[in-house]
């Protein structure tokens, strides 16, 4: 995830291509002061001052094709956690079916919260991830990571949306993913269980 420094409460612009996000200035995610009610609605006073990210990007089945449905990603962080919220707009609210499985990348177990809410116009999920769930190199001052934002809309194909264009020419995926600038004094876990 790549391109414009932003201060919160901007919104992010988008790479036109995988080069463009390879060279473009790291997204500015916002520091928050407070705790999120995990509810699935936004109304703490502090979700307006998130760094906002639109996920415009049909990744499959389409090839890095416009999205036919709005996402907007909220990030920012409180000094412990990673707060992400997802407010994914639905022409067809009633078609949404919530269901628990496990990781999308089964690779990662972490642990987390999380809450939901189904609206007339979609829904909002709202993510408080500790930074001690997750693997990173520690660092005096501002961190960069790398974000693939993701959404899966199940309708008559499996829909992948995206904040990042899929380069399938590159063999590191990884690399493609936008950056992401903050994090400051953030400190990862043992990864004892």
């Amino acid at each position: 995830m790549l391109l414009a420094a932003l201060a919160s409460p901007s919104r992010a612009a988008d790479p036109a291509t995988p080069a463009a996000a390879a060279t473009a200035a790291p997204v500015t995610v916002a520091h928050l002061e407070g705790k999120p009610t995990l509810d699935g609605k936004l109304d703490e006073a502090f979700w307006q001052q998130a760094t906002q990210v639109d996920l415009p990007y049909e990744t499959s089945p389409g090839e890095n094709t416009p999205a036919a449905v709005k996402t907007t990603m909220y990030i920012g962080e409180n000094g412990t956690h990673l707060l992400v919220a997802f407010v994914a707009e639905e022409p067809e609210p009633k078609k949404i079916r919530a269901y628990l499985r496990d990781n999308e990348d089964e690779s990662w177990d972490g642990l987390w919260d999380v809450g939901a809410n189904i609206n007339d116009t979609g829904y909002i999920v709202e993510f408080e991830i500790p930074f001690s769930t997750l693997r990173f190199q520690k660092k005096d001052g501002p961190q960069q990571w790398g974000i693939d934002a993701l959404r899966f809309r199940p309708r008559d194909n499996r829909y992948r949306l995206s904040n990042n264009i899929r380069d399938r020419n590159n063999r590191c995926y990884l690399c493609g993913f936008r950056k992401f600038s903050g994090f400051a004094g953030a400190e990862a876990g043992n990864n004892f269980e």
